[in-house]
């Protein structure tokens, strides 16, 4: 199974969510740059962070962060092509509902149900359908991946650690770890970040 993937897009990333009935204010607005000033611009609180990474010999032979089996978030592996920015979207909003029960399928088989949700399976296609540039087919190879902060790599068999965190030092220490991505791909410019957060009209 494929998808048609996602933009890296703030826009369309919280159109999706408003599919999903995540109501405002809370939104997804860019990242400029993992540079402290930069930081400073981003409004407060952030739930959670969306990177994007090229996909390049390096990303496959070196690893960043440590595979936790133990699993204490919500955690979907990504078992469809192109999906990983719906995948991470759902990291980035399961992990921050305090009802929700997470303790029920393991990682696979929430995967096998988000192969057969169809439903969502459209609004990911419609939100694919929304972004600035063209979107590829569904069968068009993409050398781009999505995770989320907490970072939940749908790819890999459960969340990535890569240290300790507080909601006060969550922006600058994600920074640290996106920072450590960029420089294993020092030429590539394919990064982008982008941050689940409040923001009031």
């Amino acid at each position: 199974m494929r998808w048609v993937p996602l933009e890296s897009n703030p826009d369309v990333m919280t159109k999706f969510m408003r599919e999903l009935g995540v109501k405002e204010p809370w939104c997804f607005v860019d990242v400029f740059s993992t540079d402290p000033e930069m930081q400073a611009l981003v409004p407060c609180p952030i739930l959670s962070l969306l990177f994007l990474y090229p996909i390049t010999d390096n990303s496959k032979s070196i690893g960043i962060g440590t595979v936790s089996h133990e699993e204490k978030c919500f955690f979907i592996k990504q078992t469809i092509d192109n999906a990983c920015g719906t995948v991470a979207i759902i990291h980035a909003l399961a992990n921050n509902i305090d009802a929700l029960d997470i303790t029920g399928d393991s990682p696979l088989e929430r995967a096998e149900l988000l192969e057969k949700e169809e439903e969502l399976s459209e609004f990911h296609e419609d939100c694919a359908l929304q972004g600035q540039t063209e979107a590829p087919d569904s069968s068009s190879e993409t050398n781009l991946h999505f995770v989320a902060f907490i970072n939940s790599d749908g790819r890999r068999d459960g969340p990535v650690l890569h240290g300790e965190t507080s909601p006060e030092t969550f922006l600058a220490d994600a920074c640290k770890v996106v920072d450590r991505f960029m420089q294993r791909d020092p030429e590539d410019v394919q990064f982008s970040l982008i941050a689940l957060t409040k923001v009031e009209n």
